[in-house]
């Protein structure tokens, strides 16, 4: 198996999320209309057996359960796990060893908030030089949408890359990913760095309260975090400044500084023309033809499903 297309998901019980099936059955719709072939896989992060199996029905996808994400995240970090249980995305960066496990030599790695306009396999054949393609952060220096250090403080990132000794990575958005040349058993083994990396930045996070970090709301994971140093303050140690206004890239930065550790990684971007993301979609009122998949973030899913019934009236009556 050379090639896959991966999804990975978490349904804790006790937070519902028909929002994100829905998300995933359109994603995994949308990408069979234009291959049927590719084989796909969703990674399930559940207490219990994920009852998947009738919604993913008729679109040839491979459920993976993986059992706890607490006791997977407390694998890798004996103390933090409960903390970092509530940051609720850093699943989609645990599933490296099962990747290289399966001789996925090539992976485009999507969120559910995705949605496919034409064949993926497009997609592996003009990304296949770079061991790792994605599309920029918003706000970075690569972003049209201009740079924000308040955002994102890259000068900051890279100082933190030399201060760790690590070969500095351009930021990317991580909702769409390709890994080629077999990068995912490349840093398979480095998965405990990464969450390493998260745990550290949230230490820094809790203890160093920012007026600015409030603009974007204070996670789960960095108030219980606090709660905890207060009663045990020898947690506080290893701290790592982080970078970021946006507390809600905490597994994107860690991601940067792990591939860091590879000394020959290639990274690149994808097109905005082959690969749009967040805005990008909206500001059009029909899919450009040389559109493949868009990452729309869920907080838009409203306006995106307009946009579709939009879309299919405006082709409807073309085709009329």
């Amino acid at each position: 198996m050379n090639q896959l297309v991966s999804y990975s998901l978490w349904l804790p019980p006790s937070v519902p999320r028909p929002d994100l099936l829905r998300q995933l059955v359109t994603s995994l719709q949308t990408l069979r209309e234009y291959n049927t072939e590719i084989p796909v896989c969703v990674f399930v992060y559940s207490d219990g057996p994920p009852a998947l199996s009738w919604e993913l029905s008729g679109y040839d996808a491979t459920i993976i359960p993986q059992g706890s994400y607490e006791a997977r995240l407390a694998q890798y970090s004996e103390l933090g796990g409960p903390v970092l249980a509530e940051y609720p995305v850093l699943h989609k960066l645990l599933n490296f060893s099962d990747l290289a496990a399966m001789g996925a030599g090539r992976v485009l790695a999507v969120d559910c908030d995705t949605l496919f306009f034409g064949d993926v396999q497009l997609l592996f054949d003009r990304y296949a030089d770079a061991d790792c393609y994605a599309r920029e952060e918003p706000s970075c220096r690569r972003s049209h949408f201009g740079y924000d250090p308040a955002y994102l403080n890259e000068d900051a990132f890279a100082q933190l890359s030399r201060f760790l000794g690590l070969r500095e990575q351009r930021p990317f958005n991580v909702g769409v990913m390709l890994f080629n040349h077999d990068l995912c058993a490349r840093l398979a083994p480095l998965q405990k760095v990464l969450v390493t990396y998260v745990w550290r930045f949230l230490l820094w996070l809790a203890a160093h309260p920012s007026d600015a970090r409030r603009a974007f709301g204070e996670g789960e994971a960095v108030t219980r975090l606090r709660e905890m140093l207060h009663a045990t303050p020898t947690l506080l140690k290893h701290p790592l400044p982080y970078p970021s206004a946006n507390e809600w890239i905490l597994d994107e930065i860690a991601l940067w500084l792990t591939l860091g550790h590879l000394a020959d990684v290639t990274c690149d971007d994808f097109s905005s023309l082959h690969v749009p993301q967040n805005g990008e979609l909206l500001d059009s009122a029909v899919p450009h033809p040389d559109w493949i998949v868009g990452h729309y973030y869920t907080q838009n899913m409203g306006r995106v499903e307009e946009w579709l019934q939009g879309a299919v009236a405006h082709f409807s009556s073309r085709e009329d």
